[in-house]
């Protein structure tokens, strides 16, 4: 959604909305504050009831694991502890920081507004001032940020954006990724089956993760995997001007085609209902 908004902003020449979005570090875990105090919020932010219970479930005598091929992980908690504010306006943003900051205050918990992080389509790169709304329960009546460069990049949820939608950011760390787990495995005593079977179930799913706000051609996704299959073609022992398309045969390599899940993924947001 995230992802949409800011292509919505960059691209739609209908939308001369501004965008402001201020991502909250918290230092203090909501599973820790008062689960009452929580469903109050949320009915009176008129949240789906089904939502709300969904999001109460979560804190509630819950432990989750994840599925894998291997079996169940081992039982962990679960904790939310950031929050992202969107709003098309400067006073909108002040008006959610301060509903944020008056909840902080009820339930006990603690943000770090020191590392807050602040886009603005409308004045980026710059230090910003936000008046809270008077209150009893608001400590520090203002705020300042300052804001990223529109080519700056931000994490959001493992994933990283910039205002300015350019791919180069997360076209570097892709390359970086593929060219450490290379450098890692080349020195390696490993059989090529090995290589291939961790550049699947791996690699391969981390670069998915991480390219599904960025949709790249097919010459760029083929450049940035090609280290991995040097690492493959020596292992092996075949030569350079072996052509690739032996090494995405079932037998014996079995190499999965980044491009296809690639195309898949991004196949899925644009056949989704919402999009």
């Amino acid at each position: 959604m995230l992802d949409a908004i800011i292509h919505q902003q960059k691209y739609d020449s209908t939308d001369n909305q501004e965008l402001w979005i201020v991502s909250q570090d918290i230092s203090k875990a909501f599973n820790s504050m008062d689960l009452n105090m929580l469903k109050l919020a949320l009915v009176r932010l008129h949240i789906p009831a089904l939502l709300v219970q969904f999001i109460l479930n979560l804190f509630t005598r819950r432990n989750n694991k994840i599925i894998t091929c291997h079996g169940d992980t081992a039982a962990y908690h679960v904790r939310v502890d950031d929050s992202t504010l969107i709003a098309s306006s400067k006073s909108g943003i002040e008006d959610r920081l301060s509903i944020t900051a008056k909840f902080y205050t009820l339930n006990n918990i603690q943000a770090n507004s020191a590392k807050y992080v602040l886009l603005s389509s409308f004045s980026p790169s710059s230090k910003i001032v936000f008046d809270l709304s008077p209150s009893p329960l608001i400590i520090e009546s203002s705020l300042p940020l300052s804001s990223l460069a529109l080519n700056t990049s931000f994490r959001f949820l493992g994933v990283w954006f910039s205002l300015s939608a350019s791919p180069q950011f997360v076209l570097k760390q892709a390359r970086f990724m593929v060219k450490d787990m290379a450098g890692l495995l080349g020195p390696k005593k490993l059989l090529a089956q090995h290589v291939a079977y961790l550049y699947n179930a791996v690699l391969l799913l981390r670069l998915e993760f991480r390219l599904q706000t960025t949709l790249f051609s097919e010459n760029t996704i083929q450049s940035i995997v090609t280290p991995m299959f040097s690492v493959l073609q020596k292992k092996a022992g075949l030569a350079v001007t072996t052509l690739l398309a032996l090494l995405f045969l079932k037998l014996p390599f079995s190499f999965y085609r980044l491009l296809s899940s690639h195309i898949a993924s991004w196949q899925k947001i644009f056949t989704h209902p919402d999009f």
